[in-house]
């Protein structure tokens, strides 16, 4: 019989994964547990240049400029215009007219949308960046972006001691407000300076959907007359994160749906969602999973 695979990340952020699988002769099941929303590309502009005038200990006088660019564009919304939007040119000239030494900083991403807020904050093409992945970083490849350092394994353990590798103490880490590992907290002790730029959200789901519901044979809304009682199995489930992990329990105990994915093998990317897979109640059995095709052949 075959095998199915449930990815429980958006589908634009699954397909890539889904459709290695579907080459290989599996079935697989996208039940997204979460959204993504961005923040506006304004927001995450004003928050780098916010970032980037702490490392000069000159905020203060970022936050008149900013103030003065603010209450420009607040005139026109009265006119229609409903977002409040930032000069980055007129920006750019009264930073240059104080006379600020900007240091020289590096960025980090852990996610592919991490890598859309750098594109979006109009980040120099030229700036380091430490990406956990190359499937992170793909977007940035393809904006032009070409000074990527890559973590030898895909996770966050082994990004950090990729970045203690270099000389860039000021670091931008673009990232989401839920994380699973802060690295501000974590380089601190390291003695580098990190300013997290908060560039999108993540919307937990609170409920699966009655299509999946009714795929793996569990109460739902749907009726269908046909192929009433039929049912998919789910023999692997992958999570990206501990966060992934948590919630998913979350979803299955709140709904009693335990005995559906009791058989399921857990695809874990790292050690650490191993363990919250512990935590969380789990006694499946667990695999590591990476960022090639080689972990498949022992499936």
């Amino acid at each position: 019989m075959t095998k199915t695979f449930l990815i429980l990340r958006p589908k634009d952020e699954a397909l890539t994964m889904s459709n290695l699988l579907t080459t290989q002769g599996f079935n697989t099941i996208i039940e997204p547990l979460f959204e993504v929303e961005f923040l506006s590309a304004e927001e995450i502009f004003k928050q780098k240049y916010q970032a980037l005038l702490r490392f000069t200990q000159k905020k203060d006088d970022f936050e008149q400029i900013l103030q003065k660019n603010r209450d420009f564009n607040q005139e026109k919304d009265k006119f229609g215009q409903n977002n409040t939007k930032f000069n980055k040119n007129k920006v750019d000239l009264d930073i240059k007219s104080q006379n600020y030494v900007i240091p020289d900083i590096a960025i980090i991403i852990t996610s592919a949308n991490a890598a859309t807020g750098v594109i979006l904050a109009q980040i120099d093409k030229n700036t380091p960046i430490f990406a956990i992945g190359q499937k992170t970083a793909q977007n940035l490849l393809l904006e032009g972006y070409k000074n990527i350092i890559y973590a030898k394994n895909p996770n966050a353990l082994s990004l950090k001691e990729k970045i203690l590798q270099s000389d860039k103490k000021n670091l931008l880490y673009f990232c989401t407000s839920d994380l699973t590992i802060d690295f501000k907290i974590e380089l601190a002790a390291h003695n580098y300076a990190v300013e997290e730029i908060l560039c999108y959200k993540i919307l937990w789901k609170n409920q699966f959907s009655p299509e999946f519901l009714h795929k793996i044979g569990a109460k739902s809304d749907i009726s269908d007359t046909k192929n009433q009682n039929l049912s998919i199995k789910i023999d692997f489930i992958f999570f990206y994160s501990q966060n992934s992990v948590k919630n998913f329990a979350n979803l299955v105990k709140k709904h009693n749906l335990l005995e559906y994915f009791s058989c399921s093998t857990l695809l874990c990317l790292s050690d650490k969602i191993v363990d919250a897979v512990k935590k969380y109640g789990f006694n499946n059995k667990t695999k590591i999973f990476g960022n090639n095709s080689l972990w498949l052949k022992q499936i």
